[in-house]
């Protein structure tokens, strides 16, 4: 298991291929220069998976760890995406291990517009929310692979909906909610979908 995705008490941030880490050099007591790592993020592709098969109230990742968040880093931007998308929360905490260094959390979770509108724990609210949450999961599938956005009948089919209009409402709350982009490219070729948290579109 990625270290940055396990449950453990006193996780650690990974650092396989693709993890990355930033540092200051430092003017130690005999006056030479030392280097000091400010901050490392996790594997970007960990995270991404975390993401897929994560669900609310399941361990948090640790997806930054050290003296200060890297903010400019592509995994931090990622991770801020998913937040701002309400795919997830973030958090912080100080370091088990190093004193002075933190360890910021990301934490599962999904809230649509619909389900705010409707009652808290409601059939309807909790019916929406999964049929949202399946919807975006395939077009994160068909970013990933780079394949074209299904049509809402497509949709519909795949994810055993009523009807394509029906997929269409459930498509349209995404864009609402901030989950997702559409680039509209007229009715014979189909629609370009960006996943806001991860930044990828499906294929033209």
């Amino acid at each position: 298991m990625n270290a940055a995705l396990a449950p453990s008490p006193r996780p650690s941030p990974a650092k396989g291929e693709g993890a990355s880490a930033s540092s200051s050099g430092a003017v130690g007591r005999d006056g030479a220069m030392v280097l000091v790592e400010l901050a490392s993020c996790a594997d970007p592709a960990a995270l991404e998976r975390w993401l897929d098969t994560s669900k609310p109230g399941s361990p948090p990742a640790i997806y930054a760890s050290g003296l200060e968040l890297p903010r400019s880093n592509p995994v931090v931007v990622m991770v801020r995406g998913w937040a701002a998308a309400r795919l997830a929360t973030l958090g912080c905490r100080k370091h088990p291990d190093r004193p002075g260094f933190s360890q910021w959390l990301v934490y599962r979770s999904f809230a649509a517009p619909a389900a705010r509108a409707t009652a808290p724990g409601s059939t309807r609210c909790r019916a929406e929310c999964v049929e949202q949450r399946a919807m975006l999961a395939l077009l994160r599938r068909c970013a990933l692979a780079g394949k074209s956005c299904p049509s809402n009948t497509a949709l519909a089919r795949r994810l055993k909906l009523r009807s394509r209009f029906a997929a269409r409402d459930l498509f349209n709350r995404l864009v609402a909610a901030g989950a997702i982009r559409v680039e509209e490219r007229g009715k014979l070729l189909p629609r370009v979908v960006t996943i806001v948290a991860t930044g990828k579109a499906t294929g033209a």
